[in-house]
């Protein structure tokens, strides 16, 4: 079984726990697929078109209705509507309210579980949307735990206040807390 701190979703299942990283590397296609025959899952791609998007999520959303499953999507930023928020966001937004998954994951956002006004979890009309964050100083990363029987999700990170990144990044370059340097390739 893999390192739990490896992913960011772990989803337990009547054949154990299996961390949705996992899922998604071993897809035929990389971008939809039936995990353990209880959910589907869609990865879009963060550097792909608006059209490609649509591709991607017509894909899934026919899976789901095929197979009359549970139906996770994969999205790089998080959806927002709200004043000041990014055109990515924006459409991020428009995606979800359009295909409504069960669930809508995204990243992009270190910070946003820990900003005010903001949650790792919430509901955009009636979909799941986790954001789980990220801590770069932390032991382990930030993930989320989701029981797609009983639809219930925990949050799991070292720290529940943000840790500021400011000086963790010269451009590419990464500093480590003991002051080494590594290249982020």
């Amino acid at each position: 079984m893999p390192d739990a701190r490896l992913s960011l979703i772990w989803l337990p299942s009547t054949s154990g726990s299996w961390p949705l990283g996992w899922a998604i590397r071993s897809s035929p296609d990389c971008y939809t697929r039936v995990f353990g025959g209880e959910l589907v899952v869609t990865s879009v791609p963060y550097h792909c078109s608006i059209l490609e998007k649509y591709f991607w999520l017509d894909r899934g959303l026919t899976v789901r209705r095929q197979r009359r499953l549970d139906w996770l999507v994969l999205h790089h930023v998080p959806p927002s509507t709200a004043p000041g928020c990014s055109a990515d966001e924006s459409e991020a937004a428009d995606l979800l309210l359009e295909y409504r998954p069960d669930y809508f994951v995204s990243g992009h956002r270190h910070q946003y579980p820990y900003l005010s006004g903001t949650n790792w979890s919430q509901r955009i009309s009636g979909v799941l949307v986790l954001v789980p964050g990220q801590l770069l100083r932390a032991p382990f990363p930030n993930h989320i735990i989701l029981d797609t029987d009983s639809k219930q999700a925990s949050w799991e990170t070292s720290n529940r206040e943000w840790i500021p990144e400011v000086g963790l990044y010269n451009h590419r370059l990464l500093v480590s807390s003991d002051g080494s340097k590594d290249c982020g390739d």
